[in-house]
């Protein structure tokens, strides 16, 4: 939108550019003398540019400082949304992005919060989600059992070999894995972790996550099997097709890129299709083929099939939480499994009826993360520890 023009231009138009936007996150050389250029030639707009910086920092709690990685993603994602934002935005609520939980959003870094009317108030207190006692990764096979501090990458080889990588791809450990067995890893809530497979499949673990491997693939078929949320990138082998196993249903595969959330504690399991095709197998229901960008849901024996946006259910492995009018008490549940956090004393508020829509950059504050949500929705909160008291609605 960025105006030369001779229309005057708001502060709300400002709010709702896309460089405008990427100026006040970034702060790169660039941006800062397009800006000053900017005044320059549009003296009129300086007073309306100036109340939009006011407004867009009014929201950012701390300097929150972006890895190159994330300056990228961001960059993509404002490229991406502004087309649909010009579209379909037209009178909405404007916040900008804060803090250690950076929110970009369905309208770049625009954040709207929804709240039903006429709601009747939970009487009795409620608890969302069950922290769990602070434990390490687990990695598990028939001779050895390790302990892993970190997020951290395993790497198997064809020898059955396992590496174990840090964050930056350092080698900390060999481990020899027997030739035919099955092995495990266990993501606690609070961490996540990835594996590159002995074909080279690799799947990332969200947290509070099972998965169990072969050392090698041997036989006709590939098959691992997951409690939790995985995404996957399935190397290509049309003869030995790939299995995904969970509890109620199963995935076959030859070589794509999917999400599957197969948690125990949570009634609704549902597989999302980035890339090429699979068949999912419930007992008692026709097989179902999946194209990318497919969604199915799976929920008291009911199957039901969607087209979404797949990008929107993978953002978990960059670190990012994505909202699509989603319930507070989905969020919560969501950011108590990340943080690995239990929620309490939400009596006072009924959060399935408290939607929003965006994404966060979660960071490792847990504290930056639901003062920037405390902003957001009429709520406010206190800590002890891992748990969190919702105390009252704003």
């Amino acid at each position: 939108m960025t105006n030369l023009n001779n229309r005057k231009s708001t502060y709300k138009d400002f709010l709702n550019d896309d460089k405008f936007i990427k100026w006040q996150v970034l702060q790169t050389e660039e941006l800062n003398h397009f800006w000053d250029d900017y005044k320059i030639k549009k003296p009129e707009d300086e007073d309306a540019l100036a109340k939009a910086v006011e407004v867009f920092r009014s929201v950012r709690f701390n300097n929150y400082i972006l890895s190159d990685i994330q300056s990228e993603a961001l960059l993509r994602n404002i490229r991406k949304d502004t087309v649909l934002r010009k579209h379909k935005i037209k009178r909405l609520q404007y916040y900008a992005a804060s803090a250690a939980c950076l929110l970009i959003l369905i309208t770049s870094s625009l954040f709207i919060y929804n709240k039903k009317h006429n709601i009747n108030p939970i009487i009795e207190t409620s608890i969302i989600g069950e922290a769990q006692d602070s434990k390490d990764i687990q990695f598990i096979n028939a001779s050895v059992s390790r302990a892993l501090s970190e997020d951290v990458e395993i790497k198997l080889d064809e020898s059955g070999k396992a590496t174990i990588l840090d964050k930056d791809g350092h080698s900390i450990d060999d481990i020899s894995l027997l030739p035919k067995a099955i092995n495990k890893i266990v993501v606690p809530y609070g961490k996540r972790s990835s594996i590159i497979l002995a074909d080279g499949t690799k799947v990332w673990l969200n947290s509070g996550t099972e998965l169990e491997f072969p050392s090698t693939f041997e036989g006709k078929t590939r098959d691992i099997s997951v409690r939790g949320e995985i995404y996957i990138d399935v190397a290509k082998n049309p003869k030995k097709p790939f299995y995904v196993h969970t509890s109620q249903f199963d995935v076959q595969v030859v070589g794509t890129k999917f999400n599957i959330s197969a948690y125990d504690d949570e009634p609704v399991k549902s597989v999302v299709l980035v890339d090429g095709i699979v068949k999912v197998d419930v007992p008692g229901h026709k097989s179902l083929e999946m194209k990318p960008n497919d969604m199915i849901v799976l929920e008291t024996g009911n199957i039901d099939k969607y087209h979404v946006n797949a990008s929107e259910y993978i953002s978990w492995k960059d670190g990012i939480l994505n909202l699509k009018n989603a319930s507070l008490a989905d969020i919560l549940n969501k950011i108590g499994k990340y943080y690995n956090i239990k929620f309490t004393n939400i009596g006072s508020l009924d959060l399935s009826e408290t939607t929003c829509t965006g994404k966060f950059i979660l960071d490792q504050n847990i504290d930056s993360v639901m003062t920037a949500i405390s902003v957001l929705v009429p709520i406010t909160y206190s800590r002890d520890e891992n748990i969190i008291h919702i105390n009252n609605i704003k």
